[in-house]
């Protein structure tokens, strides 16, 4: 298994390739964009809410949403969109719970199609240490683009096989 860091995921995928992405929760924070305070102020409860949905998915049972992240200094943050919101969250889990991220990228690789056999992301490099863990190899953009060279001359050319042809009975 392969896979490569790059800024941009390739328009059109080959059989075997697939695409992580940087980590986001948007999902996740748009899962519990109901109980997000009216008042756009973020509370206890709907950081709880949401700190609670992307753990449980990422970390599994052993995820404690009021242990393992602080939700108090984002208290009174104002979130006016769903993006805001994720952003805060973002940043919360950087700061008290940095391990989710290698989690995010874990759960996609375990999770990708069969026959995957690379694995293009776009993550931080800190985030692609993950892949070294589970036994990836790693390849430079510049090394997957490169076209095999032909080396000597082809033994008959275009022309030579058009004429001889023979014509079937």
């Amino acid at each position: 298994m392969r896979f490569v860091r790059v800024k941009l995921a390739p328009k059109m995928l080959q059989k075997g390739e697939y695409v992580i992405n940087e980590p986001s929760f948007l999902d996740e924070v748009q899962l519990c964009e109901r109980k997000r305070p009216r008042n756009h102020v973020m509370s206890i409860n709907y950081l709880r809410e949401v700190v609670a949905a992307i753990g449980f998915k990422y970390i599994g049972d052993t995820f404690n949403p009021i242990t393992d992240v602080n939700v108090i200094s984002a208290k009174g943050v104002p979130c006016e969109t769903v993006e805001q919101s994720h952003e805060i969250i973002v940043k919360l889990f950087k700061q008290h719970f940095p391990r989710i991220f290698d989690a995010y990228v874990e759960y996609h690789v375990k999770r990708r199609p069969n026959g995957t056999n690379l694995i293009y992301f776009l993550g931080s490099p800190a985030q692609a240490v993950e892949f070294i863990k589970m036994g990836f190899d790693e390849v430079l953009e510049k090394d997957l683009n490169k076209s095999k060279k032909v080396v000597g001359k082809p033994a008959i050319t275009d022309e030579e096989a058009a004429n001889n042809q023979e014509p079937v009975v």
